[in-house]
């Protein structure tokens, strides 16, 4: 893996992120780059085939929509964000802490609308029949579930959380509105491993200043890895990236979110479908790229 930083930045947390990731080059330019073209000159005489590059970034300076999408010619681009140095050790703890642990559940979360619904179950059954034993994997709607009982469930750390509906910077839409109050009501027991959001902006900012709720669970150490949209979407073609999803995550040989997202990628580029293409150009990565699935 691929490090661009401050020198402030790696002078800080090299020996502990090093110690959670395996490095192979830290870069610490005068600017944190953003666009295309110069991550890609900048990183192609260290990069081969399907490596990663995770960049970290003070957040204001670059947000998500500042970012090309995930898969950036034959690499892929993830980003951790941070306000303080803190956010960065925080989201560090939460890898190590998640390694010595290991929790092995993952949540189905969905809107409580018929579609979603529907949607949610189907995510539930295909994973459970192709990869998680029933006893590994539940389903927390908002007819059983309320918003605060879902921020208790989440603090108590999972394998991967998936989320189907509605959703926006802010929150998701479901649960009657699930908002980052709702989050930091309850001490983070163990960290959350991965968590997809499949609905629109929720990596977007909706304000100045705001963080998008996926940035401030990597920030606050409570998720190793978010992956979202920075903008809406249309529901078909982001139910048809949900399916390919489902068949890529349940292939015996993906284990870890940088091998799900290359093969994503790579379905998706297959179907050469331009409604597709847009909306999976609108997604991108905050946290571990290499965080066990």
């Amino acid at each position: 893996m691929l490090i661009i930083s401050t020198l402030a930045v790696k002078n800080k947390f090299f020996t502990a992120l090093s110690q959670q990731i395996e490095l192979s080059v830290w870069l610490t330019p005068n600017k944190i780059p953003s666009d295309e073209k110069t991550i890609s000159s900048m990183t192609a005489q260290y990069l081969e085939k399907n490596d990663t590059v995770l960049i970290i970034s003070k957040y204001g300076n670059r947000t998500p929509a500042d970012f090309p999408k995930i898969c950036l010619n034959n690499f892929l681009v993830s980003v951790v964000y941070y306000q303080s140095h803190d956010d960065i050790l925080k989201w560090i703890t939460a890898i190590k802490q998640y390694q010595n642990n290991s929790p092995r559940q993952v949540l189905v979360l969905g809107m409580l609308k018929p579609f979603y619904v529907k949607w949610a179950n189907k995510i539930y059954n295909s994973l459970k029949i192709s990869k998680y034993t029933e006893d590994k994997i539940t389903r927390h709607l908002p007819d059983v579930t309320t918003n605060i009982e879902l921020a208790e469930k989440l603090s108590s750390g999972c394998l991967m959380a998936i989320y189907v509906g509605h959703g926006r910077s802010r929150g998701w839409s479901g649960y009657r509105g699930f908002r980052w109050n709702h989050v930091v009501r309850f001490i983070q027991k163990q960290p959350i491993g991965s968590m997809i959001s499949l609905s629109c902006s929720s990596l977007s900012q909706d304000k100045e200043e705001s963080v998008p709720l996926g940035i401030k669970w990597v920030m606050d150490g409570r998720n190793c890895v978010f992956l979202g949209s920075i903008a809406a979407v249309k529901i078909k073609p982001l139910e048809e990236i949900t399916n390919i999803l489902l068949e890529v995550i349940t292939s015996v040989e993906v284990q870890r979110m940088d091998q799900l997202i290359f093969k994503m990628n790579d379905k998706i580029e297959q179907l050469n479908n331009p409604e597709i293409n847009l909306i999976w150009s609108s997604f991108r990565l905050v946290g571990n790229p290499i965080q066990a699935i």
